[in-house]
């Protein structure tokens, strides 16, 4: 995390505008990808990282242009801060406080937006970088306790000979990893971050990226090898659109060009500066773009393209099988026979014994893949079936967690694809103070059970269940398990939410009518009955203010201009919309064709109506829920 030395001159002069938002389409699809890492052990896991994250401004000397809060949901999970002393405080500052260029900022402050973010994102974890040049325990490791607690992933919890996989650690509660190569004080809350980045300078948490060749996958000028070693590197964009190279280029620089190699390649953790909307796309590595759409309504399997990348499809074509090695993450094979996408299972195991069907769950797999594909198809197991625009990976089917002579304290059971699990709890415990608590996958509690079990049997509304033994695990208890199996889901109510378009206005209705042919507009956000929807499972757009009834193009009308009005639903195409690129609605009975504001080029002006138009991906067609 250090930076080129900077003109006054230069600094004091220049500064840049900020980005757009980032658009919904990559952001959706970084996060199915954090997602499907979720059963990968921690050092096979690839995943992005902002340099520099707190110091974000439209500055000259900014790291990023996007706020904390924002990179994260982006899909940054490896954040860098670096920790200074500052009249005996401990302080956020890039290079030395107190200067045009520190970014002075609250250290405390930045770690709570983390701490907020991961309570609203209860299956994700984060990793912290710290460039450390306080040394001081108390103010640096302090926050981090107070702020974090028993989130912190302490180097004590790690298993002896292996990383746990995000699941694991999400099950036992343990989501935020501390680490830096400055300063790790007692060793028992900050990790070695040396241990995080194979070939690191001393005092950095990373290797620039000038010395990874992303078409050889080397670092260093040695292989890159996944699943050893942990590999990071980052780069600073600090002042190098107006100064020479020669002059601030001390790390190369990581941009759409290389971050599709640099992930194909093996390595873990892209910590790069000014992460933005053009960045993220260029991490995308397994949708192809405008994918998944679900055309028609009726895509729901995933498919592997010869080019690597992925497409929905109608999960009833003839299609191979991608299988992957039980016992080899890296060892991926395309099955002879073709069929439907639910006979993956079958045809893997019966043509590949000890392989099963699978999905990549990193951009190194997915290479491996593609390699295997050899310009061919093949299914993936991966699909929404469940719940249109979830897609589970189906390579995870543990579906009993059972005491043995030291139970283990965690397990996480999960049934891909179910929207509700019966839990079944059978047996007793030995000691009085021993028993097991029953979460739901986002660690909510929902049963706690001790003594003599016997059978309980209850439904939880999710598709998987933590389970944490209570006791010291010196005692065998005397037959305990808990297993799930698929249940009937309660029928769930509308999720009724704001849909705000790139401008920031609401979807809403004209005078808050309800009437057939009430025209639909955008209005300023207030989140009245008149500007909440419900987006159903075929497809329509129901506001909470008359939920019988549909947004509608008039008339079954298809041409530019086709107003947008309230009217009774009637299954018809033309009150079907089909999310498309960009955040678009696309209507099903013209798909060249989105929900738009009309005179979006005069500006965003409250009353201006929604109508028809070509699809073109401007702020008057993105629609993201809120």
């Amino acid at each position: 995390m250090k930076h080129p030395t900077l003109a006054a001159a230069a600094v004091a002069a220049l500064a840049l505008c900020a980005p757009a938002a980032l658009a919904a389409d990559s952001t959706f699809a970084l996060r199915g990808i954090n997602q499907l890492q979720y059963d990968t052990p921690l050092n096979r896991v690839q995943i992005l990282g902002a340099h520099n994250a707190w110091n974000d401004s439209s500055a000259l000397w900014a790291n990023q242009r996007l706020p904390l809060d924002q990179l994260l949901t982006g899909g940054v999970r490896n954040v860098d801060l670096d920790v200074h002393l500052d009249g005996g405080t401990v302080k956020l500052c890039h290079s030395k406080c107190g200067q045009i260029y520190s970014a002075d900022d609250d250290y405390p402050a930045e770690l709570r937006k983390i701490a907020d973010w991961l309570r609203r994102n209860p299956k994700d974890i984060v990793l912290i970088d710290l460039e450390d040049r306080a040394n001081d325990q108390a103010g640096v490791v302090g926050p981090l306790q107070q702020i974090f607690g028993s989130l912190l992933y302490l180097p004590a919890d790690k298993p002896a000979g292996r990383w746990e996989t995000p699941r694991e650690m999400v099950a036992g509660g343990k989501r935020v990893i501390v680490k830096s190569a400055n300063a790790v004080y007692d060793g028992r809350t900050v990790w070695d971050g040396r241990l995080f980045a194979y070939g690191a300078d001393g005092g950095w948490n990373s290797r620039q990226v000038k010395f990874a060749d992303a078409n050889a996958c080397t670092l260093n000028g040695q292989a890159i090898v996944p699943g050893g070693q942990f590999y990071t590197v980052s780069d600073s964009k600090l002042a190098k659109e107006v100064l020479p190279d020669a002059w601030v280029d001390e790390t190369g620089t990581i941009d759409a060009g290389n971050i599709p190699g640099l992930l194909a390649c093996g390595i873990n953790i892209v910590d790069a500066d000014r992460w933005d909307d053009g960045l993220f796309r260029a991490a995308v590595w397994n949708w192809a773009d405008g994918e998944p759409n679900n055309a028609g309504n009726a895509e729901h399997c995933a498919q592997a393209r010869g080019d690597g990348r992925w497409n929905d499809l109608g999960c009833g074509a003839g299609l191979r099988y991608a299988c992957r090695s039980e016992a080899n993450a890296d060892d991926w094979r395309v099955t002879v026979a073709r069929g439907a996408w639910q006979d993956g299972a079958a045809r893997c195991a019966a043509e590949f014994p000890g392989f099963r069907f699978a999905v990549p769950a990193t951009p190194w797999q997915n290479r491996k893949l593609r390699a295997a594909l050899g310009g061919g198809e093949a299914w993936l197991a991966y699909s929404d079936q469940a719940r249109e625009g979830e897609w589970q990976d189906y390579a995870y089917r543990a579906a009993e967690w059972r005491a043995d002579a030291a139970p283990q304290r965690y397990g996480s059971l999960q049934l891909p694809g179910a929207t509700a699990v019966k839990v079944k709890v059978q047996g007793s415990v030995t000691l009085a103070a021993d028993g097991l608590r029953i979460y739901d996958s986002a660690r909510t509690l929902r049963a706690t059970l001790g003594g003599y079990i016997g059978l309980r049997e209850f439904t939880i509304e999710d598709g998987g269940v933590i389970v944490e033994y209570l006791g010291a695990g010196v005692a065998a208890p005397n037959y305990l398990t808990v297993t799930i199996e698929p249940a009937a889901a309660a029928p769930q109510p509308p999720a009724w939410r704001k849909l705000a378009n790139g401008k920031g206005k609401c979807l809403d209705l004209e005078d808050r009518a309800t009437g057939n042919g009430t025209r639909i507009h955008h209005w300023s956000c207030h989140g009245a009955d008149s500007q909440l929807w419900w987006y159903d499972e075929q497809g329509r757009l129901h506001p909470k203010a008359a939920p019988g009834k549909c947004a509608d193009a008039s008339g079954a009308g298809t041409a530019k201009g086709t107003p947008i009005v309230l009217w009774d639903c009637n299954g018809g195409a033309n009150q079907r919309w089909l999310r498309g690129a960009n955040a678009s609605f696309r209507v099903s009975n013209a798909p060249d064709k989105a929900l738009d504001i009309k005179d979006s080029a005069w500006g965003a002006f409250d009353g201006q109506d929604a109508h028809l138009w070509d699809a073109h991906g401007g702020w008057s067609q993105q629609w993201n829920w809120q």
